[in-house]
């Protein structure tokens, strides 16, 4: 959860310090999205990170969302490939994402569902003769 918070404080400032002018931001976190509005109460581990956040949030007018983690597959998915390196990386144009991401990104523009297939084990079936 306090890696969530940083990372959204982090894209929060970069975006903001680039110009990116936006309205509405989302997470598939609840626990941080009812911490930044004051809806539950902060773990003491990620109170200066949310209440930095709140302050942007209210001074750049931005609406925070809850987007459900299956519908979120982009950020899961740069989430997982975050942890294959220790150093910093910004993506700012679609030629940087890995091509799994890319496919999802491209799913999400044309409003596309996508669906994750998970196959099944086969099932053991045992008899016990009579």
């Amino acid at each position: 959860n306090t890696a969530e918070a940083k990372a959204f404080l982090f894209g929060l400032k970069w975006c903001i310090a680039n110009g990116h002018i936006f309205t509405t931001v989302e997470t598939d976190s609840l626990l941080l999205l009812n911490s930044i509005l004051n809806l539950w109460s902060t773990p003491w581990r990620m109170r200066e990170t949310v209440e930095e956040i709140r302050e942007l949030i209210l001074r750049h007018n931005i609406q925070i969302n809850h987007c459900y983690r299956k519908a979120n597959r982009v950020a899961d998915k740069l989430a997982s490939y975050s942890h294959l390196t220790n150093t910093t990386i910004v993506i700012t144009d679609t030629s940087g994402l890995p091509a799994h991401v890319k496919g999802l990104l491209n799913l999400d523009k044309w409003q596309f569902p996508s669906f994750r297939i998970k196959k099944r084990k086969p099932s053991l079936i045992y008899y016990d003769p009579p």
